[in-house]
């Protein structure tokens, strides 16, 4: 059985084993417009895309609950990556 993970960040316990619930990130140029096509396609967000310092981000779960997440780097970091 694969773990779900209810909200960001927690340990969740299936069968007496721990599982991080980190999300798993996956980079994309415009998180909005990722955004917007990842809806219409039916995923469900927690959250719409947030702005944090230099990036913007937004949180979802696959079919099987794990933990999804978009980011666009802002300037500076799309610089330095």
């Amino acid at each position: 059985m694969r773990p779900v993970c209810s909200s960001f960040f927690t340990a969740t316990t299936v069968n007496g084993r721990s599982f991080s619930c980190e999300p798993l990130p996956i980079r994309v140029p415009d998180c909005s417009a990722a955004y917007e096509i990842l809806r219409s396609r039916g995923a469900e967000f927690i959250a719409p895309p947030t702005h944090y310092s230099d990036e913007t981000r937004a949180f979802f779960h696959d079919p099987d609950g794990h933990l999804l997440e978009i980011w666009e780097a802002g300037e500076t970091e799309a610089r330095n990556g």
